[in-house]
């Protein structure tokens, strides 16, 4: 029962009268006599003794009225769901049989549990299962590029070491040191259509035995990035400018691109030209050159309404004008 209730109810029961004697632990008359269960029996004066109060019988006349609050249920209702069981909402990890791949290797579904099951080593996982690749090169592979040597890994060129005396057969040479420069070791190599048709390596090896250390190293450093182009003229000329500058230029300034060619605008010949470069930084010798370099490739550099053109936004100079004179 509510206990709110059992207190609202608890003022609604109307005691019991006792014998005047007060014992039984009744309601005592004498002592409350006004009281209405005590003024019911006008026969005995006042002493209503003629009922029995704790027996519950009313064989006598007078029911009984006298109602311990002890005996009383005051134990709130438990409304709350006595079943506790939890539903189990937890996904299973993996549908059988279902495949995957971690890392390079393929993983199964088995009893809710992720399994290796291969190795694709120096294949591709994909989808869950190992692709086979077409091998560019055997494992530990060599071969020459431009003046460096490559070796095969994992199916993929990597560099090894520059050749100073130059590559053949990918091993580097131990031929003498020469005198040549650069510009003289790429002169001997474009004599000789070293470069027709991609890099001919004996036929450079042979250009660069003439050359001094520097000189090697630098014609080394140059083809080797014309090659990573693919001798692609975009290419080379937008990613080698640097190696260009080191092999073309003896010595370097504190001008930068602009200061180079406002310079050349006055000179009348290739030593006047070159004087220009070097007195710029090698960053600026670098642009310049890819300006000039990317220019030639579309228009007659004396044709002044194709360079406007070329060096226009979306067009295709645009990056190596900015890269000068922005």
């Amino acid at each position: 029962m509510n206990a709110l209730r059992v207190a609202l109810l608890s003022f609604l029961v109307i005691p019991a009268c006792d014998s005047p004697g007060g014992g039984g632990g009744g309601i005592n008359c004498t002592q409350t006599p006004d009281l209405p269960i005590c003024r019911a029996d006008t026969s005995g004066g006042g002493d209503a003794t003629g009922a029995d109060t704790t027996s519950g019988d009313t064989t006598s006349g007078q029911p009984d009225t006298q109602v311990s609050i002890d005996t009383l249920d005051t134990t709130p209702t438990d409304t709350t769901t006595t079943d506790t069981a939890s539903v189990d909402t937890v996904q299973p990890a993996c549908s059988e049989n279902a495949r995957r791949c971690s890392g390079n290797s393929v993983q199964l579904c088995s009893g809710d549990n992720w399994l290796t099951v291969d190795d694709c080593g120096s294949d591709i996982c994909e989808g869950g299962s190992c692709i086979v690749q077409e091998l560019d090169c055997q494992p530990n592979e060599r071969r020459c590029s431009g003046a460096s040597v490559e070796v095969c890994d994992n199916n993929h060129w990597t560099f090894q070491q520059a050749c100073p005396s130059g590559c053949s057969a990918g091993s580097c040479q131990t031929t003498t040191t020469g005198s040549d420069d650069c510009n003289a070791i790429l002169a001997c190599a474009d004599a000789s259509q070293c470069f027709a048709d991609g890099t001919d390596q004996a036929c450079f090896t042979t250009c660069l035995a003439s050359g001094s250390t520097t000189g090697k190293s630098e014609a080394s450093g140059l083809i080797t990035c014309f090659d990573g182009c693919s001798w692609d003229a975009t290419c080379a000329f937008d990613t080698c400018s640097p190696q260009r500058a080191k092999c073309y230029f003896e010595a370097t300034g504190s001008g930068d691109c602009t200061s180079i060619d406002t310079c050349s605008q006055s000179c009348s010949d290739q030593d006047c030209v070159d004087g220009c470069y070097e007195s710029a930084t090698a960053n600026a010798q670098a642009q310049y050159l890819w300006v000039i370099a990317c220019a030639g490739l579309y228009c007659d550099l004396s044709d002044s309404a194709c360079l406007g053109q070329v060096f226009s936004a979306g067009e295709p100079c645009e990056d190596a004008y900015l890269s000068c004179f922005n």
